[in-house]
């Protein structure tokens, strides 16, 4: 994981360069190319088809998923669903890996790079070879990503990848953060954990804001449940779902 933290670093550091080389058309790619990271990679690939299995999709998308979520630099699928799984089984809980109740504010925001994966929540996707190859490929299918895009214009790497992967961390940590405040968004569901909807954050992360909504029924593909929510995921994943 100390490889993660240090290509986040360089992510990070990718923010002076924009400063010396600003260009406006390449900062609304990072937007765009940040929101298929949240939306198409984590909220409806790593998440919702395999942390939850809440739909089946083809498996066209769940490559283009599991490669995008890939290049967000957040966790592979595999350690991500694991994390995810066991954060579900202790939410808010002595065992939960990311809580801020229980780790703290700090930890909780960084935790992913400490996180020793319990793979024991993730057997099935030990069995499945997209996941895996995306597993034990992650830091090689980053590095091919920036040498092809550097080779076309080296600027192409801070806007098309290195921004958009440290947007994402801070989307991320938001999620884990600021949702299980006491404090903030409010609550649809009296669940047993500190889970909050709050409306800012779904729209920053494609619907992943409505973290009550989710804790209350984990596998429905639909965060949104009230006329007042919105869920850009879920229209995705309404799009793209098989069949049952």
């Amino acid at each position: 994981m100390y490889k993660l933290l240090a290509y986040q670093i360089l992510a990070h550091l990718s923010i002076v360069v924009i400063l010396f080389n600003f260009n406006l058309l390449l900062l609304l790619c990072s937007i765009v190319v940040y929101f298929l990271m949240i939306s198409v990679g984590i909220s409806a690939g790593y998440h919702r088809l395999l942390s939850h299995r809440g739909y089946d999709a083809p498996n066209w998308f769940k490559v283009i998923s599991l490669f995008i979520g890939t290049l967000g630099l957040n966790a592979s699928a595999l350690v991500w669903a694991a994390m995810h799984r066991e954060h579900h089984a202790y939410s808010d809980k002595e065992n939960d890996p990311h809580s801020p109740a229980v780790m703290g504010v700090f930890k909780t925001y960084f935790g992913v790079i400490t996180y020793q994966p319990k793979l024991r929540f993730a057997k099935d996707l030990l069995r499945d070879k997209t996941v895996m190859f995306f597993h034990k490929h992650y830091f090689k299918i980053n590095i091919a990503y920036d040498i092809i895009l550097f080779l076309i214009n080296p600027l192409f790497v801070v806007y098309l990848h290195l921004l958009p992967a440290a947007i994402l961390w801070h989307a991320e940590a938001a999620i884990n953060v600021f949702t299980h405040m006491p404090w903030l968004g409010y609550r649809n569901y009296d669940t047993d954990d500190d889970s909050r909807n709050s409306q800012v954050l779904a729209i920053l992360v494609a619907g992943e804001g409505y973290h009550n909504n989710h804790h209350q029924s984990p596998k429905n593909i639909n965060f949104a449940h009230n006329k007042n929510e919105f869920d850009i995921t879920a229209k995705l994943v309404s799009l793209i779902r098989k069949d049952t």
